[in-house]
């Protein structure tokens, strides 16, 4: 897939929207993630992510040498950026057979700190905006399924995506 500039004009605007909103819920929280994703737009990124935006948008399933890049880009997304629980296991190697389709499971991510979890709740509430559902459906999926927490995470996770959740439309 040879990459056009509406295809980067699209990535753009939808990465603008998804970080906007992310912000958008952090303000809720009195805090701003300036750096949310900055990793999708460095040049080594921006290509595989450009093409899986446009698939999206497109409807149509990368192709197989895509996907695979797409898989290892994601993979070092998830490990390097403190949002996502897999930043916070130690250990790493329980993550070699990762895909975005087939996920691993029961991680330990109880080393993630508050100001990540808030992050997180956050990226999530945008998501649920973007594909018009639910957080908690998210978090009841995968929170101590996918991404094991402590007890006072858990609470902290399900008590944040409550307040980011008032008097919204998802």
């Amino acid at each position: 897939m040879i990459i056009t500039k509406e295809m980067r004009e699209h990535f753009d605007k939808r990465m603008k929207r998804h970080i906007d909103s992310v912000n958008y819920f952090a303000r809720k929280l009195s805090l701003h993630f300036p750096n949310h994703d900055v990793d999708k737009f460095l040049p080594e990124n921006l290509d595989i992510q450009t093409k899986f935006s446009w698939s999206c948008f497109i409807d149509k399933p990368l192709k197989e040498d895509d996907r695979k890049e797409l898989d290892r880009i994601t993979l070092e997304h998830i490990t390097t950026q403190w949002h996502h629980p897999e930043c916070w296991v130690e250990d790493k190697s329980v993550l070699k057979n990762f895909t975005r389709h087939i996920p691993t499971m029961n991680l330990d991510c109880s080393k993630m700190p508050n100001i990540a979890i808030y992050e997180m709740c956050c990226d999530w509430c945008a998501m649920a905006k973007q594909f018009h559902n639910s957080p908690m459906t998210w978090a009841d999926k995968t929170v101590n399924k996918r991404w094991i927490f402590t007890e006072e995470q858990v609470i902290m996770i399900y008590d944040t995506l409550k307040f980011l959740s008032k008097d919204e439309t998802f």
